[in-house]
């Protein structure tokens, strides 16, 4: 879909008398003006076409299949990891250009993965603290409690009520 689009774009914009004038009024406002050209109008239709173009990303991505959802740790921009900012710079990557802007953004959601995979999926090298052994796996995993020391006994009996197998102190 957003190869059709972008083809459509570069179509719209480089092979036909509006996408000159668009281009036109992008470029210098007050010479179109100067021109005779209506400025305001193809203003807005550029920010039509603009719409357009996002409301059809938006809907792909929200009716889109839930595997391909972008889902972060939270917050307000978890849905979309600021997906939006990731395209301005595919496209200033991909020189404003409609079909330059294809590969930018092959390339950005590749680096995009590749980041996701090494952070969210564990592929990196992770800085090891005092307390860590290397025992614990998926499975078995170990947590650190921070308490005062006259907590220490309730809190022992309650990670063992869950189901603990070890508890340790550690001084620290």
């Amino acid at each position: 879909m957003a190869l059709a689009v972008a083809v459509a774009v570069y179509v719209l914009l480089f092979h036909s008398s509006r996408g000159l004038r668009l281009r036109a009024v992008g470029h210098n406002p007050d010479a179109c003006r100067a021109a005779g050209m209506h400025v305001e109008r193809s203003i807005v239709q550029a920010l039509a076409l603009s719409g357009a173009c996002s409301g059809v990303a938006g809907a792909v991505l929200v009716f889109g299949s839930e595997s391909h959802r972008l889902i972060a740790e939270g917050g307000a921009a978890a849905f979309t990891q600021s997906a939006g900012f990731n395209g301005i710079v595919a496209a200033l990557f991909g020189g404003l250009h409609p079909l330059w802007s294809i590969p930018a953004s092959f390339l950005f959601g590749g680096l995009l993965t590749a980041l996701g995979l090494f952070v969210f999926g564990g592929l990196y090298p992770r800085k090891l603290d005092a307390v860590y052994s290397p025992r614990f796996s998926a499975e078995e995993f170990g947590i650190v409690v921070e308490c005062r020391p006259r907590d220490v006994g309730e809190i022992d009996d309650f990670l063992r009520d869950m189901g603990a197998k070890e508890v340790n102190l550690v001084e620290g």
